[in-house]
Formats: structure tokens, C-alpha cells, sequence
């Protein structure tokens, strides 16, 4: 028994590892390409123009402003060039946004316009008069019904007389106060609207969209890996279950593969509303110069322990007709993706101990009788 959960640990640590490789390969895509910095500018422009539908022309060029500005953005490229000028624009966005610094960017980039005429149609604003409109709408935001709440406040206060009795003459006014002051904050919740609304619920969507975007290359470089590496699950399971000295080589990396794993997957570059931003990730070429050392170091451990992923000598991108079932069932496997299989292992390495008490036990039983 405890061979054969040794076998399937063995299995889950060697496609830990190969999903960790198509992990390391998304987030150099996502690197690359930026898919951050253009999904959040998808996002705040959305916002935009949802929130102000008569600036919606405008929409694009201010997200893009907003998070190229160097208090935002952690870039390292400031200035586009000829070359690259397509990859270098996408690097200069940031990552991540507060609103606050939202509101601040636009009032910063919309310093010293001149103020639109009166009665100006919005179509006919430029993009920094747009910004200084959006910036004053958002920092107007008590609604109606906390101003009105407000006025009630002080004109009872002001209606107070002077209590003849003292404090007992004005407990019927202090009970007043205290009812309107509950009612209050339930409706400045309801009450607050423009960008400070709708902003969180703009960013998870944006964070959903980035989600999907890195699933997909998930599973098209799992796909793509698995054909061109020759990379055959059945194979590696036989070789695993019928060679004990490499199932003992690949147990004994669970620990190392697992927090390998806790530190690829480990949430970069997030910044929650209001909150710190954690430690974020480079943003521009030197990310994936990281990355790649990972995956070399991570391919290195699994060709240490005699799985050799890429076969030599390599048999050419057509894979035979023999192959195609593993490689297939390689393909669905890895596009579980890492944390998957990081969770599979963590739970196979805790149920190890307990499996191999119980043999012991039931072994020194058998000896005794």
C-alpha cells in the first residue's frame, strides 16, 4: 500500500514541478506582454466611462495617463524609443491602482487647465479638462441624503435652548441627536456614487478578466509544451512505479518542490483598495530573466532526481501514434494547473506518515503472531 501512495506522490511531485515550468512560462507571458498593466487600463477606462458616459471618448487616454504616471507606475522604462516602443508602452503601465491615487493622478494631470466656459458641452472638453471634471465629482461624495441628515443635525442644535434644568432639560434633544446619528452612516454607504462606488467592484472585475486571460495561456502552453517536450504521463508513471530508486529520489523532493511551488505561486503585484500594496513584482524585462532562473532550476531538480523531460535524441515535433494517449492525458493533467497539483501533494505528503504508522503496526503484528 504504502508503495503505491509512494508512486502516485512521486506522479504529483513530477507534475508539480512541469506545472510549475507552464506556470513560470504564463507569468513570462503575462510579463511580456504586460497583461496586467493593459487589463487594469481596460478597467479604469471601463470605469470612466461608466461612471461618465459624456467623457466615454476620452476614457482610454486618461486610464492610459493615469497609469503611466510615475508615481503609479514602478516601471523602469520612462521613455518609449523606437524600439520595442509597442512592448515598452505596455511595461510602463502599472499594475495596480488605489483609488485614491486614482482621484490624485487625474488632479495632478489636470493641473493648470484652463476652466471650461460656461455651459460647456462635455464633447467639446479637452482630456485635462475631462480629468479635472471626473477628480471634482469624485471628491463631492455625500449624497443627498447625508446632506439632508446634516441639516437636521444643526438645526437642532440650533433650536436647543437653554436647558433651565440643566442637563435633564435637554435629554429628549440628546435622543434625537442619537437617532439620527445611527441613521447616518447606513446611508452615507448608500449614498456614496461617482468612482469611490463603483471602484472596487471595477477591479474585481478587472481582476477577473486578468484571471481568464492567464488561464488560457495556462492551458494553450500546457498544450504546446506537452507536443513539443514529447512529454507522455503514462510513460512517466511506468517509469515511476517500476523503478524504486527514482520514486524514492522524487518522494524525497516533496518538500523542496513544495516550496518552490509556495514561492512561484505565492500572489504578486496585488494591491487591495485602501490597503498596502505588497512587495510587487518587476514589471518590465528584468521579470522574466527571474523566471527563467527559476525554471532552470526547477528543470535542473527534476533531471537531478532522472526524469528527463525533453527525450534525447529528440524524435522531432510529430509525435508517433503510440505517444498520443499519454501525451493527451498530459495535456488535461497540466491544465489543472499548479495549484492543483500543489494541493494534491500537500495532502498525499500529510496522509504519508499515517499510512506508514499503520503498516508498521500491522507488520510487527505479524511478526509477533
Amino acid at each position: 500500500m504504502l508503495q503505491h501512495l509512494d508512486t502516485i506522490i512521486a506522479f504529483a511531485v513530477v507534475m508539480l514541478g512541469v506545472s510549475l515550468l507552464i506556470t513560470v512560462l504564463t507569468q513570462m507571458v503575462t510579463s511580456l506582454f504586460g497583461l496586467r498593466g493593459t487589463n487594469l487600463k481596460d478597467g479604469v477606462a471601463l470605469l470612466l466611462a461608466t461612471v461618465h458616459p459624456e467623457y466615454e471618448r476620452h476614457a482610454y487616454d486618461i486610464a492610459r495617463r493615469v497609469l503611466e504616471h510615475p508615481m503609479i507606475s514602478h516601471s523602469n522604462f520612462k521613455r518609449e524609443g523606437s524600439v520595442l516602443k509597442w512592448f515598452r508602452r505596455r511595461w510602463r503601465l502599472a499594475s495596480a491602482v488605489r483609488v485614491e491615487e486614482l482621484i490624485g493622478a487625474l488632479e495632478k494631470l489636470s493641473a493648470g487647465a484652463p476652466a471650461p466656459a460656461a455651459h460647456a458641452a462635455p464633447a467639446t472638453l479637452t482630456t485635462e479638462q475631462a480629468m479635472a471634471a471626473i477628480a471634482a465629482a469624485a471628491r463631492a461624495t455625500a449624497g443627498p441624503e447625508v446632506t439632508a441628515l446634516a441639516e437636521q443635525v444643526r438645526a437642532l442644535v440650533a433650536g436647543v435652548p437653554t436647558p433651565a434644568g440643566g442637563a435633564a432639560g435637554a435629554a429628549p434633544v440628546t435622543v434625537q441627536l442619537d437617532k439620527i446619528a445611527e441613521r447616518i452612516p447606513a446611508s452615507a454607504e448608500t449614498a456614496l456614487r461617482g468612482l469611490k462606488s463603483w471602484f472596487n467592484s471595477a477591479m474585481d472585475r478587472t481582476a477577473q478578466r486578468f484571471t481568464l486571460h492567464a488561464r488560457l495561456w495556462t492551458v494553450v502552453l500546457s498544450i504546446l509544451f506537452v507536443f513539443v517536450a514529447h512529454f507522455d504521463a503514462l510513460r512517466v508513471l511506468k517509469q515511476i512505479s517500476s523503478d524504486a530508486e527514482l520514486r524514492a529520489k522524487l518522494v524525497g523532493l516533496t518538500d523542496t518542490m513544495t516550496e518552490k511551488a509556495d514561492k512561484i505561486l505565492a500572489p504578486k503585484d496585488e494591491r487591495p483598495a485602501g490597503g498596502a500594496p505588497t512587495a510587487p513584482a518587476p514589471a518590465d524585462i528584468d521579470a522574466v530573466k527571474q523566471l527563467k532562473g527559476q525554471a532552470d532550476e526547477i528543470k535542473k531538480q527534476l533531471g537531478d532526481a532522472g526524469i528527463q523531460l525533453v527525450p534525447v535524441p529528440y524524435p522531432g515535433l510529430c509525435p508517433a501514434l503510440a505517444e498520443l494517449p499519454g501525451m493527451l492525458a498530459a495535456a488535461a493533467l497540466l491544465s489543472l494547473g499548479a495549484p492543483f497539483w500543489f494541493n494534491v501533494l500537500k495532502n498525499l505528503s500529510n496522509l504519508r506518515p499515517l499510512l506508514a504508522t499503520r503498516q508498521e503496526k500491522e507488520q510487527a503484528q505479524k511478526r509477533a503472531t
